[in-house]
Formats: C-alpha cells, sequence, structure tokens
C-alpha cells in the first residue's frame, strides 16, 4: 500500500489539521526511556493498523532530549508502560482518532482483566511479566482477534459505564437524577472525545432500552442469572451493577412498552440472547455489539433474553 506523504500537524482557526499520515515527535530523556517507548510504539502502531486496516500510520520522529526541547510526546524514567500507553491513547483522541484510542483501550483492559501486569507496576494479586512481554501479548491479542474492531461498541461500553459511576454513589437516585446522571455521563465523554454529540445521543437512547430490558429480567426474578459477578465487564456488568444497588428506585426502566423493547438491526446492544421475532431464530451475543439482520430469515426486529 502506498501512503501520502507524512505532514507536520498544524492548527487552522483553533482546529487541528491531521492528515492520514502525520508526524509527531517523541522526546525520550534517556536510552532507557527509548526502549520503553518503542516497545509502546509497536502496541500503538498495532491498534491503528487493526483499527483503520493500513488508511492511517503515524510517521513517528524520536530522538534523545537535548537541552531544553520540550516539543512533542514526552517519555522519562518517571513514565511506567501503563501510564504511556494511556498517555498514547489521549494522543490519539487528540489526534482525532478515536476508533484507534478505543481500540488500545479496550486491549489493554483485557491484559488487565486476565491479571497480566507489567513489572514496572506492582500490584498484588496479579501475574508480573516483562515490559516486552506485556507489550507483545497485547499486539498479538489484537492480531489473533479475527472479528472487526467495532468503536461504537466500545463506545457503548464506555457510556454504560460511565453513568454507572455517575449514579451509584448519589444520595438521589429517582427518575429525574437518574436520566440527570445519564445525560451528564454522555455529555463528559462528549467533552472528552469519545464521541460526538450525535454519536452520544444515540448510543444513550440504546442504553436506555437496554436498561429496560434488564430491569425486566431483574423484575422478574432473574437476579442470580445477572450476578455481576459473573457478567465480566461491558454495558450489561455496568448495568447489573447499578440495578442490584438500586432496584427499586430504577423501577421505572422496567414498565417500557414491548414496542419500545424490540432490539432492532443496526442498533448497539449488550450481551444477551436475541430471538428474530419473525422466526424465532436466537443470536447469542457474549459481548457487546452491533445487531445483524436475522440469520435466517434476514427480517431485523428481535426480542432480547439473558
Amino acid at each position: 500500500m502506498t501512503f501520502e506523504t507524512s505532514k507536520e500537524i498544524t492548527m487552522s482557526e483553533g482546529t487541528i489539521c491531521v492528515s492520514n499520515h502525520p508526524i509527531v515527535p517523541v522526546v525520550v530523556s534517556d536510552e532507557t526511556s527509548l526502549e520503553t517507548w518503542l516497545l509502546v510504539q509497536n502496541v500503538v502502531d498495532a491498534a491503528i493498523a487493526k483499527t483503520y486496516e493500513g488508511e492511517r500510520v503515524i510517521d513517528w520522529q524520536t530522538c534523545v532530549k537535548e537541552d531544553n526541547i520540550i516539543i512533542g510526546l514526552q517519555v522519562d524514567t518517571r513514565c511506567n508502560l501503563l501510564s504511556l500507553i494511556l498517555s498514547s491513547s489521549l494522543m490519539l483522541r487528540e489526534l482525532g482518532w478515536v476508533e484507534a484510542a478505543a481500540c488500545l483501550q479496550k486491549y489493554l483492559l483485557e491484559m488487565l482483566e486476565s491479571k497480566k501486569m507489567p513489572q514496572d507496576v506492582c500490584l498484588v494479586g496479579n501475574d508480573s511479566i516483562s515490559l516486552s512481554d506485556f507489550c507483545l501479548m497485547m499486539t498479538e491479542r489484537m492480531n489473533d482477534d479475527s472479528d472487526d474492531f467495532d468503536v461504537d461498541s466500545v463506545q457503548y461500553d464506555a457510556l454504560a459505564d460511565k453513568f454507572k459511576d455517575e449514579l451509584e454513589g448519589a444520595m438521589d437516585n429517582t427518575v429525574e437524577f437518574s436520566r440527570k446522571a445519564m445525560e451528564k455521563a454522555r455529555q463528559k465523554l462528549t467533552d472528552a472525545g469519545v464521541f460526538t454529540e450525535e454519536k452520544g445521543e444515540k448510543l444513550k437512547g440504546f442504553l436506555e432500552n437496554d436498561l429496560s430490558r434488564v430491569a425486566q429480567e431483574l423484575k422478574k426474578g432473574a437476579k442470580e442469572k445477572l450476578n455481576p459477578s459473573r457478567l465480566g465487564s461491558g454495558a450489561l456488568a455496568s448495568m447489573s451493577k447499578l440495578l442490584h444497588k438500586t432496584s427499586d428506585t430504577l423501577a421505572h426502566y422496567a414498565d417500557k412498552t414491548e414496542e419500545s423493547l424490540t432490539c432492532k438491526s443496526g442498533e448497539i446492544t449488550s450481551a444477551g440472547k436475541l430471538a428474530c421475532k419473525a422466526c424465532g431464530y436466537e443470536m447469542n451475543f457474549k459481548k457487546t455489539g452491533r445487531i445483524p439482520p436475522c440469520p435466517k430469515c434476514h427480517k431485523t426486529e428481535f426480542t432480547k433474553g439473558y
């Protein structure tokens, strides 16, 4: 594949201008920092490649810090591996490459959930491995994952988790407050560049319906089936944790009409079982994802269970 000539990142009327092949300076403090950064660079490049399939690439220009040069991404001996990966994710968001940023965060979270931790970060109960092994395992996870990366699903999980954080520590869990909490969660993620205003509103609508489905299941007595300790991570786990704690005050989510609870092709939904309303064919979603048409009859409406 032939890439366009690499270009410097510029500003125009307060707006950052980034090509598909931007030049990103990286300033390291010493050889040790350089070695650490090169490991992270490989992980970041893998996330970009997986997300954009070769359409975008960064031209990294790395140098050892001299005198008072402070331009570019700063890497020194105070930076541990996790902080560098997270800083790189924030940098990608600033560039407007939010999909690659979400991809990087997704696979980093998977590594941490597997109890693997780079040796420059000490946490009890985790398997400490070398920095190079951590980055290699993270990159291999990206390359071995045959699923297409769906940024909408990652953004949806982030919205569900942020809504849980906004509401679960609050004293007021009324209907009106919960609506304000969801809007506050959407606005914070929009301001952070996780998604656009329009995308956030759409995901918020999907989340409200998903909450209603989970609330109905809990109302029917499915608390053990939807026990948060069994669900791992993702939107379903976030909603379950929240509703287990505040099931009485959020009971209004269980009072939606059947029509509003229908899942439709093209929507994002959390883990669960989808049954085609036309032919009964079932699809099992093990994680958050986009709903396709029914593989059997190609109809587009589904009921959801767990």
